[in-house]
């Protein structure tokens, strides 16, 4: 059988680049292809980089490499500051449910209170049913994982509290049980984040009473946390992200506005998806020295980096040309409110 992708030396792949990709390369680039997976460094970008499978005459495999580095850093710190969103609202969410009670301690009463979830699934079939299918998965933890602490307290203790399960839980699964919920106490978690809590929400504008308003406020939040947990799964399992598409059934963008947003969005006439991200890590971060320290590890990252190679970079991303000035204007901003 004449395999149509067989095995190709470094050598072969090098000439392979040149000859029928045109790509730019010299001899001593095969260094690159000896350290580098080719699908991560050609495959990886070439939906930006490539028109009709050609490259334009002008990029080299050493463009290619820099760019691979400076991505891999750049997601590695959207990935990690994405951790802090998610353990922040698995915390809040354990304590609000935690606290409504001295007894709401055990899973026996967090899990199966009817009175701590939404009315709707008495009623809704499919929601119940949704509701029934997460359950499950919690209790799955409950009862099966090897791992610590919900092991742990599984042998040692006679209840597994919430802040323990939830530690375990997936962050979808974790979305969705919170989702559940009844609203009063969806509202007590978002009370705790003053950024968004505080906005200004632009659903519903001809009817602003208390309960429209409420319910765009748990919307925004359920579709940031979304937007992030979206690009937090792509990046863990190193996959594509400056081409990631979002289904908009989970997703329906940027809904309210605060001085983060309205920084961001200024002068911008749309927003891609990574943009969007970070925008929301920003806002759920709530904290100004977390905050100040995402600002930072970028602008440490940028400031250094090659102008062509950056300036490459943001329009792959379809981050604005000022992205640097807005971060630096954000930090600025929480400089002068300390004052």
């Amino acid at each position: 059988m004449k395999f149509d992708k067989p095995f190709l030396t470094f050598d072969d792949q090098l000439k392979r680049l040149s000859s029928k990709y045109n790509l730019i390369v010299e001899k001593k680039d095969i260094k690159y292809l000896s350290i580098f997976s080719y699908y991560n460094i050609i495959n990886g970008y070439k939906d930006y980089f490539m028109k009709n499978e050609k490259y334009d005459g002008q990029t080299t495999l050493t463009d290619l490499v820099k760019i691979h580095l400076l991505d891999k850093s750049f997601l590695n710190i959207i990935f990690k500051y994405s951790t802090y969103v998610e353990d922040t609202f698995k915390h809040r969410f354990a304590y609000a449910v935690s606290r409504i009670d001295v007894n709401y301690v055990s899973q026996n009463l967090y899990l199966f209170d009817k009175t701590l979830f939404e009315r709707r699934l008495d009623i809704d079939k499919r929601k119940l049913n949704f509701h029934n299918k997460t359950l499950n998965i919690l209790l799955t933890v409950i009862n099966t994982t090897k791992d610590n602490p919900t092991k742990y307290y599984r042998e040692n203790h006679n209840h597994i509290p919430a802040w323990v399960l939830f530690k375990q839980v997936h962050f979808k699964n974790t979305i969705d049980w919170f989702m559940d919920h009844n609203k009063n106490i969806k509202l007590d978690v978002i009370s705790n984040y003053r950024l968004l809590d505080n906005s200004i929400f632009l659903g519903n504008r001809k009817n602003k009473n208390k309960n429209n308003i409420e319910s765009e406020k748990i919307k925004s939040f359920k579709n940031a946390l979304t937007i992030i947990r979206i690009f937090r799964n792509k990046i863990a399992h190193n996959l594509k992200v400056y081409n990631v598409e979002i289904d908009l059934n989970q997703y329906k963008g940027i809904s309210y506005k605060n001085k983060i947003v309205d920084t961001f969005l200024n002068r911008c006439s749309s927003i891609s998806g990574l943009y969007d991200c970070i925008i929301q890590i920003l806002v759920l971060l709530d904290d100004e020295i977390l905050i100040k320290s995402f600002i930072n590890d970028i602008l440490i990252l940028f400031e250094y980096e090659n102008e062509k190679v950056l300036e490459k970079y943001l329009d792959m991303y379809n981050l604005p040309k000022d992205f640097i000035n807005k971060l630096k204007c954000i930090e600025l901003n929480f400089i002068y409110h300390q004052k």
